[in-house]
């Protein structure tokens, strides 16, 4: 459904409040104002070691407790390249 006189405060208050799941996800946002944006949202872990490559020991030493919060998650509104490209990748 398209909705008209959005605008990013809402599209990332919506993130917020109903896209933290399991999963992370990526979200791009253009307004018909112009304004463009991108966040991330889900649960990353914070992982104690800083790496994650390597298969964890399974003594719960280096278990994952904490998740990055939605604040620090990865976003940008209108970047000054004027574009916005994500894929899941680096």
């Amino acid at each position: 459904m398209l909705r008209t006189g959005l605008c990013y405060p809402d599209f990332a208050a919506a993130l917020k409040d109903k896209a933290q799941g399991p999963v992370a996800w990526n979200h791009v946002f253009a307004s018909a104002s112009g304004d463009i944006g991108y966040y991330e949202s889900g649960h990353v872990a914070i992982r104690p070691d800083g790496q994650g490559i390597l298969a964890r020991r399974g003594t719960g030493e280096d278990d994952w407790g904490e998740w990055i919060s939605f604040a620090e998650m990865p976003h940008i509104k209108n970047p000054v390249k004027g574009f916005i490209a994500t894929a899941n990748n680096k």
